[in-house]
């Protein structure tokens, strides 16, 4: 990932082994770079209505323009510094996304993509700088 700190020691998380190391922000943004690209699989989620659906895909979509501009920003900058202000700006993106999702959202419907986030981090394998 652009702003990684590629000398420092990681460690592989496995959501399959333990979903609770993964972070909320990396989990949401994993999940909305895929929704981003496929915005009418979010139908697919169970307890989503059609219009919960659309509402959600217009955020998502808003989502990974920023997100995209972000990286632009970022460049091939290397140094911590730079990574940590990245990783802090995207970190605000996503809760900024989650805030906006739950105002254009029903709250059934927010708490039915919560619940598929937090299933998905079963599905997912991050690496992370290690402690």
């Amino acid at each position: 990932m652009p702003g990684m700190d590629h000398g420092k020691k990681t460690r592989t998380v496995k959501g399959s082994d333990r979903p609770d190391l993964i972070p909320d922000e990396e989990a949401y943004r994993l999940v909305f770079a895929t929704f981003a690209k496929t915005p009418e699989a979010l139908r697919g989620i169970s307890g989503l209505t059609i219009k919960d659906s659309k509402n959600a895909a217009a955020v998502i979509i808003a989502y990974q323009t920023t997100f995209e501009s972000l990286l632009r920003g970022q460049g091939k900058t290397y140094d911590r510094a730079a990574q940590l202000k990245f990783m802090a700006a995207s970190d605000d993106l996503v809760k900024r996304t989650r805030q906006e999702l739950a105002n254009h959202m029903t709250a059934d419907g927010y708490d039915a993509l919560e619940q598929f986030v937090q299933q998905a981090k079963s599905n997912m394998t991050i690496t992370t700088v290690a402690e």
